[in-house]
């Protein structure tokens, strides 16, 4: 198991969380105690401190980090943000709920992601990030959306949000 800090923010408040990537089986989620409490800090330099008792070596020079106050400010753009840079602020965001869902067994919300409608939505804007491995040197993929298609997907996130934050009080 590799573990890495990932930290979030959200309304202007940032959060470290620990993410465990399983190269076994896939399951990236993030790390709870043994009661089932996420492990969080309030910043990198926080959980450096408060996670020196883990278990695990822990990554630190590999932080992930995703602003959800620039994710939901992206997302409600849509089908206007469509630049690379914007593709990728959703793309870090959608799997990072995704990893949310899995960390908790949320299965019954991952489903609203999880359809043939979403998963189009979410290889448009895999591609969209234009990142180098996944594209010719001369060629961009800009999506193209239709008006249902985006607004499905952003009450789709937003339904998927709202009830991550009923269920699970410590993320936001």
């Amino acid at each position: 198991m590799n573990i890495y800090p990932y930290s979030y923010t959200f309304e202007g408040e940032i959060k470290t969380l620990l993410w465990c990537s399983s190269e076994e089986d896939n399951s990236d989620e993030f790390l709870r105690s043994e009661g089932g409490v996420l492990h969080y800090a309030c910043g990198l330099d926080d959980a450096k401190t408060k996670f020196k008792g883990v278990a695990h070596e822990i990554n630190w020079a590999e932080e992930g980090q995703i602003n959800f106050d620039d994710f939901w400010l992206t997302i409600n753009q849509l089908p206007c943000s469509t630049a690379p840079e914007d593709c990728q602020i959703v793309i870090e965001g959608w799997n990072f709920i995704e990893d949310v869902l899995r960390t908790y067994s949320l299965h019954f919300l991952r489903k609203k992601l999880d359809n043939a409608q979403a998963n189009m939505a979410y290889k448009k804007i895999f591609y969209g990030s234009n990142l180098d491995a996944f594209k010719s040197r001369s060629e961009n993929f800009t999506p193209q959306w239709s008006e249902s298609e985006s607004l499905k997907l952003v009450s789709d996130l937003h339904d998927v949000w709202n009830a991550i934050g009923k269920e699970i009080n410590e993320l936001w």
